[in-house]
C-alpha cells in the first residue's frame, strides 16, 4: 500500500483493526481517526510523519498501538495512556 491516509478514513466507523506495518504509507494521521472503533493500530515501519492527533484520546477501545520506526512525534493523548492494562 502506498499513498497517504485520506481524511475520509473517519467515515469507516466500524473499522476495528488497522495494520499498515511495513507499508509505504506517507503523510500524517488524519484527525478523523478519532471517529473509528479501533482497538488495534499498527503503523510500525511506515513513512507516516507529524504529531499524534489529540483525537486518538477518544478511542475508548484502543488497546494496542505500535508506532516504532516512524517519524511520528508526540505522546499518546490522555486518557488512553492512563488506562490499566
Amino acid at each position: 500500500m502506498t499513498g497517504s491516509l485520506p481524511p475520509e478514513i473517519g467515515k469507516l466507523a466500524n473499522l476495528f483493526h488497522l495494520d499498515l506495518r511495513g507499508t509505504s504509507v506517507t503523510g500524517t494521521i488524519p484527525p478523523g481517526i478519532g471517529s473509528l472503533s479501533l482497538y488495534y493500530l499498527d503503523l510500525h515501519e511506515t513513512r507516516i510523519t507529524g504529531s499524534l492527533p489529540p483525537e486518538l484520546g477518544s478511542l475508548g477501545d484502543l488497546w494496542y498501538v505500535d508506532l516504532k520506526s516512524t517519524s511520528i512525534t508526540g505522546t499518546l493523548p490522555l486518557p488512553w495512556c492512563e488506562r490499566p492494562m
